[in-house]
């Protein structure tokens, strides 16, 4: 997939999210401190950093979602964020693309008129709305899990990673209005892999 093998663009900004639950697959109880999710978001940005690794990334603890889909659903929500962010740093920036692997997260996106009372519907609106306002086009597209793409593969380990360890002194156990509530900095990741 050219989005995630070529080169970050000043026009062009390409992120990936995933989300993963501790438990086991298709687990029908929500998230809480003991098996919380994680959520990862990742990209390439402009200007590249020539000789160090390409990547930059977001990380993110959830203990309120009810299901794999709605942790889906926030990886979304981070990406949508993160993207709103990053455009006050990219003044040509003209396109956003989504990559997520939840077919779900897609459909209640575009159902969002349906599921306007939901909080993350909301955010994912605001968000997109607020890169509209700046004439950036958002599209978000569904990538194939387990197909070798760099971006998605990244984006889906460090959410299992992050939903492994324990970040209870900084997660909020309710509902933030933004990704920042949730966010694992860089720090106390490296932090936690080096206690394991």
């Amino acid at each position: 997939m050219v989005a995630s093998a070529g080169p970050p663009s000043p026009f062009i900004l390409n992120l990936f999210t995933d989300a993963s639950f501790r438990m086991l697959k298709h687990y029908k109880s929500p998230s809480k401190l003991s098996q919380s999710a994680g959520a990862a978001v990742f990209w390439k940005p402009w200007p590249g950093l020539v000789g160090q690794n390409p990547w930059h990334s977001r990380a993110f603890q959830v203990l309120t979602y009810r299901d794999f889909h709605e942790a889906e659903l926030f990886a979304v929500v981070a990406g949508l964020e993160t993207a709103a962010l990053l455009s006050h740093l990219m003044s040509e920036l003209k396109r956003v693309t989504i990559f997520i692997d939840c077919k779900d997260s897609i459909r209640r996106l575009t159902a969002a008129a349906e599921n306007a009372s939901d909080p993350l519907i909301k955010r994912a609106v605001a968000a997109s709305f607020e890169l509209d306002a700046k004439g950036i086009r958002v599209l978000v597209y569904w990538c194939p899990d387990h197909a070798g793409i760099e971006g998605n593969k990244k984006a889906g380990e460090l959410a299992k990673e992050v939903c492994y360890h324990s970040f209870r002194h900084l997660v909020p156990m309710g509902q933030p209005t933004s990704v920042a509530g949730n966010e694992i900095l860089g720090e106390y990741l490296e932090r936690a892999r080096r206690s394991d």
